[in-house]
């Protein structure tokens, strides 16, 4: 059941509204709402391996270009400055693959911050269950260190204070209470609500089930991330600019070189030779290299 605004209604208006009862609900009720609603898992984004990863940073057109590079390089006989060159693109190839494997693990993240264990009220007693078991309707039970692992309407509570930093970037705790607000306000003033993915730092308190998954604050920020396409940051898109715009330069400039050098009657082999050593001086080795450095340090 997906609806918002659960922070202006009052306890009994949910309680009837959900179909539920305060003592929680049945074992029978609760697999038939997990039927239709589903199970409280987020939804995950089909992660690259790590050769893909690196196959990608193979084919950046700066790299391509230091690769080019280091084949005139041998060809000209300049074994060391091709061996340096190479040296450079590992470096630049190990650096840049871990910085994006461990970007996409952070995002992958997001799935762990509704998977726990959770206590709640069925059949008129209290158990423990997995989140993933949790439905709309539930009554659940928080204390101080229990990860919040559904969006929750507090009923009752007892010194409670949450860390809703995850949501809100907020530092500090906030206290929650169980009082009906009377005007539309942003997450972070909802004081009768506990989102998905915060947790519980002090006090404790009882409240039901309004949204899980997708329909959870932490689960719309998770299907974003997991529909997200993937585009080049500003910087990608200028460095690649950027790369073509010295590609150009050098070819245009060693045209111009190997036609002076042909009206002036030098041999072929001569043109050819002091036209790739011109494109090998004129490559940025180390700009691959200190751009992934800085990055990396940023």
């Amino acid at each position: 059941m997906q609806e918002d605004n659960w922070y202006l209604k009052d306890s009994e208006e949910i309680i009837k509204k959900l179909n539920s009862d305060i003592n929680g609900l049945s074992s029978k009720e609760a697999k038939k709402r997990q039927s239709e609603y589903g199970l409280n898992i987020l939804p995950k984004k089909k992660s690259d391996s790590i050769f893909k990863i690196l196959f990608r940073q193979l084919t950046d057109p700066i790299v391509l270009l230091l690769v080019v590079t280091v084949v005139f390089s041998f060809i000209i006989g300049e074994i060391i400055d091709a061996c340096a060159i190479i040296f450079i693109i590992l470096i630049d190839l190990v650096l840049g693959t871990f910085q994006e494997w461990k970007a996409e693990k952070t995002a992958e993240s997001l799935q762990n911050l509704i998977k726990d264990k959770v206590r709640v009220l069925r059949d008129n007693a209290e158990l423990e269950i997995d989140s993933s078991e949790l439905t709309i309707g539930d009554i659940v039970l928080l204390e101080s260190g229990d990860q919040v692992s559904a969006d929750i309407r507090l009923l009752e509570t007892h010194n409670l204070q949450i860390d809703e930093a995850v949501l809100t970037g907020e530092s500090v705790n906030v206290f929650k209470n169980a009082i009906k607000l009377t005007k539309k306000t942003g997450l972070s003033d909802q004081k009768n609500m506990a989102f998905a993915g915060s947790t519980v730092t002090t006090g404790r308190a009882k409240g039901i089930v309004v949204g899980i998954a997708l329909n959870t604050e932490i689960g719309k920020i998770a299907d974003s991330v997991s529909k997200s396409k993937d585009e080049a940051s500003p910087l990608t898109i200028r460095m690649n600019k950027f790369s073509k715009q010295i590609s150009l330069l050098v070819i245009i400039i060693a045209i111009i070189i190997a036609l002076i050098l042909f009206t002036k009657g030098v041999s072929g082999t001569e043109i050819f030779l002091s036209v790739i050593a011109l494109a090998v001086s004129a490559m940025p080795e180390g700009l691959p290299l200190a751009l992934t450095m800085a990055l990396t340090i940023a």
